[in-house]
């Protein structure tokens, strides 16, 4: 049954990644980013092969490993914010003056706003921290991106090596730094760089929690809800950035009962107790912030999610932002005596209205969604900031290519992760990918929400570039 649960993990999110140029070509075919996306993704074949040829032995402990290639990633992104600065603008604006207003003294002038979409205040009360220590000028938060963008890069080492080699785990953390468009995002103030980030430690946590409850490890049960609870912490701090740590929780509850198997009685109660006080922690951790957050306002913060619904589900826009549904949002707002919450409940009764009328083509609206979500990476050079960038078209072409090769490679890596029977982290990663897609085909959908994405595609990648590897290297011996 853990066989079968797994291949169909592998199998849906291959066919994810497949479905990813698939739905490129549908709407901007570009001969020559077809042309350079195969020769890229065929170059990383024939790297992993003479790599498989090449009998390297790195003798570096993984923690100066994870630190070496921490700080390179840092330097790569610090340039990069360096050499190309942006005034925040739209939601980067309010990420920026949300944060300044409770670094200078905690009350929020955009109050309503943040009330109506709570996560605005998790990232800026994070980036609020470091405006206190550096002021508030430009650079302060593209240059804790880059810091945050480095901690990735070494924790994504750290999480390729739980299950393949140093050699793997240095390519994957290089195909992070080499990220075009993570790289070009530093250059906001955007939350993606801090949950993405937690991600990949909650992807970690992960992992060591199932392997004690899996061995029944030696240091007791005590300290394995120590680690449960630390990782609820953490999946705390990324529901309050962005809701999505649930879908890490659903793929831990996954592993665990579905895949470690078999597994008797008492160890079924482990795991669940386990399960139970991730979940307890986190929703402990989210509404005591929550608390805090509507001290802050000075108003309950929305608990309903109402308008990314509406947004979701209008074909019109094909679920991407809609100034019709987002002024409706806000007419509900400026009713007398209306509060957040009660605004996001009005847009959800509209949400429940339309889905009973029957008037949605879910899949007509579903292609549209994937597309809107998933075909390219160049919104980052092609948005509002794209201007200080003096060659935007190459820009453009080289995030497309490597969102596109990695895609592709990530494809050929579910099928050797089939194959391979793999059921350790990576099926972490791969149960994200899958998640967090699903999630988005029922709310808003943008271009930049797929950047955490990168947390599945380049683990799955790495992983068909290491059975390559692995191949040539028994053909050598």
């Amino acid at each position: 049954m853990s066989k079968v649960f797994a291949g169909l993990i592998y199998a849906l999110v291959g066919l994810l990644f497949v479905g990813i140029p698939a739905a490129w070509i549908d709407i901007e075919w570009s001969t020559s980013v077809a042309v350079w996306t195969v020769a890229a993704a065929l170059a990383a074949c024939g790297i992993a092969a003479l790599s498989g040829r090449i009998n390297l032995e790195i003798k570096l402990k993984d923690g100066r490993i994870a630190l070496i290639l921490a700080a390179i990633c840092f330097v790569v992104k610090l340039v990069a914010v360096l050499r190309w600065r942006v005034e925040p603008a739209a939601d980067y604006a309010t990420f920026a003056t949300t944060a300044a207003d409770l670094a200078r003294d905690g009350s929020i002038s955009l109050h309503r706003y943040v009330a109506l979409f709570p996560h605005i205040y998790g990232y800026s009360a994070f980036l609020s921290v470091f405006y206190r220590v550096f002021g508030t000028g430009q650079l302060v938060a593209p240059i804790v991106n880059a810091g945050l963008s480095a901690v990735t890069a070494a924790l994504i080492y750290l999480l390729i090596r739980r299950y393949s080699s140093k050699k793997s785990g240095i390519f994957a953390a290089i195909l992070w730094i080499m990220c075009p468009s993570q790289t070009l995002y530093n250059i906001y103030v955007l939350s993606e760089p801090l949950y993405t980030a937690e991600l990949v430690g909650a992807m970690l946590l992960c992992d060591s929690l199932r392997r004690r409850l899996k061995t029944n490890a030696p240091q007791g049960f005590r300290a394995t809800l120590g680690v449960a609870a630390g990782l609820g912490a953490l999946l705390a701090a990324v529901q309050l950035v962005r809701p999505i740590g649930t879908i890490i929780v659903i793929a831990l509850a996954g592993l665990l009962l579905a895949v470690d198997l078999p597994y008797g009685a008492k160890t079924a109660a482990k795991r669940l107790g386990a399960l139970a006080v991730v979940i307890a922690v986190m929703l402990c951790g989210t509404r005591l912030v929550g608390l805090r957050t509507d001290a802050a306002l000075g108003e309950p913060a929305a608990h309903s999610v109402g308008y990314s619904y509406a947004v979701g589900l209008n074909e019109k826009s094909g679920g991407r932002w809609d100034a019709d549904v987002s002024a409706r949002l806000m007419k509900y707002s400026d009713e007398e005596g209306a509060t957040a919450d009660y605004a996001q409940s009005r847009m959800m009764n509209d949400v429940k209205a339309l889905i009973k009328s029957g008037e949605i083509d879910y899949l007509s609206l579903f292609k549209a969604k994937f597309e809107n979500l998933l075909s390219h990476d160049h919104s980052v050079v092609k948005s509002y900031g794209g201007k200080v960038f003096a060659r935007q078209d190459l820009f453009a072409d080289a995030c497309d290519i490597f969102w596109l090769a990695t895609s592709l490679m990530a494809a050929v890596g579910c099928v050797c992760a089939l194959a391979r029977k793999e059921r350790g982290v990576l099926l972490v990663a791969a149960l994200y990918g899958i998640g967090l897609v699903a999630a988005q085909m029922l709310v808003e959908v943008a271009i930049r929400y797929h950047y955490s994405l990168y947390l599945a595609s380049i683990p799955l990648a790495i992983y068909g570039l290491g059975t390559i590897s692995d191949k040539f290297r028994r053909k050598t011996q």
